[in-house]
C-alpha cells in the first residue's frame, strides 16, 4: 500500500480493502472486523462485494455514533492527557472506558504506542441507508451493552433498519467497545456455525 493516511469520509478504506481482495485473487471470503476493521468492511462491501461470502462486523464503526460528551469526557480527553503528560491515571481511565476485562498486554501496549503514534480523531461518517442497500451480502452484527462509543442496542436497531441481508444481530450485554474472552469465544462460535 502507499504510505499515506486514507480518508474515513471517502470511503478510502473500503476501496483498499477491494484492491487488496483483488490483488490477492481471494474469492468466497469470510471477513471479520472489530470496530474500524467493521467500518473498512461495510465500506468494501458497500464498494465491490463479489468476493465475500459474509461479513462479521463486532462494534463496527460507522453505524452509529455514542454520546459525544460521554466519549470526549471519558475516552478522548483522558487519552490525549496520557499522550501530552503520561498521567497513568487517564491511561487507566481510558482502558476502564474500553475494555470489558482488564488486559495487561493493552495496558502496556497502548501506553507505549499512544506515546509515540499521531491519533486520527476525525469523525467517522456513517454508513447511508443508500450505502447500505447496497450490500447483498450476508452480515452479521455484534455489539457491546456497555460500548461508549457505539452503543449496543442503538447499534442493532439501526443495524436492523439498513442492512437488507442481515443474518444475525447479537447483543453482548455486558461488552464494552474491547469484549472480553466470553464474549470472544461466543462470537467465534458463531462464526464457526454459520
Amino acid at each position: 500500500s502507499s504510505d499515506r493516511t486514507m480518508s474515513k469520509k471517502r470511503r478510502e478504506y473500503g476501496q483498499w480493502l477491494v484492491e487488496v481482495l483483488d490483488g490477492l485473487d481471494l474469492s468466497g471470503v469470510k471477513l471479520v472486523g472489530f470496530s474500524l476493521g467493521g467500518m473498512c468492511i461495510w465500506q468494501a462491501l458497500a464498494t465491490d462485494a463479489r468476493r465475500v461470502e459474509s461479513a462479521y462486523l463486532v462494534a463496527p464503526a460507522g453505524v452509529v455514533a455514542g454520546n459525544p460528551f460521554t466519549g470526549i469526557f471519558q475516552l478522548f480527553l483522558p487519552m490525549r492527557r496520557y499522550m501530552k503528560r503520561q498521567d497513568p491515571k487517564a491511561l487507566e481511565k481510558v482502558l476502564h472506558g474500553l475494555f470489558t476485562d482488564e488486559d495487561p498486554f493493552a495496558r502496556q501496549f497502548l501506553g507505549t504506542a499512544l506515546q509515540h503514534f499521531k491519533m486520527d480523531f476525525s469523525p467517522i461518517k456513517n454508513i447511508t441507508k443508500a450505502e447500505a442497500q447496497r450490500i447483498q451480502t450476508p452480515v452479521h452484527v455484534f455489539a457491546g451493552g456497555e460500548d461508549l462509543m457505539f452503543p449496543g442496542r442503538k447499534l442493532l436497531k439501526r443495524a436492523r433498519a439498513l442492512f437488507p441481508n442481515l443474518q444475525s444481530a447479537v447483543l453482548l450485554p455486558d461488552s464494552k467497545h474491547v469484549q472480553g474472552r466470553a464474549d470472544t469465544d461466543r462470537i467465534q462460535e458463531h462464526i464457526l456455525s454459520s
